[in-house]
């Protein structure tokens, strides 16, 4: 993907994730679902969007990318142990 053709991307990015929350998270018909599955869900999904929005900012400024990408790393580090105590 080339650089970010600015608001609109982030715009294109918002709807995308507002859908996909939709659709498999709060989505009634996915009541079937379980909790775990659900929230496995909205976890992959943010972490797509959000690593979309690590690739726009880093085709600006690559340092403010690497530290997005440092902290994401970090916290999803963190919720993985906290879920194994």
């Amino acid at each position: 993907m080339g650089p970010p053709t600015g608001r609109k991307d982030v715009l294109l990015l918002d709807d995308w994730l507002d859908m996909m929350i939709n659709k498999y998270v709060i989505n009634k018909d996915m009541d079937n679902l379980h909790d775990d599955v659900r929230l496995k869900c909205a976890q992959l999904i943010y972490t797509i969007a959000y690593k979309e929005i690590v690739r726009q900012n880093a085709s600006i400024c690559i340092e403010r990318g690497l530290l997005m990408e440092k902290i994401w790393n970090s916290n999803i580090t963190l919720f993985s142990v906290a879920e194994d105590i």
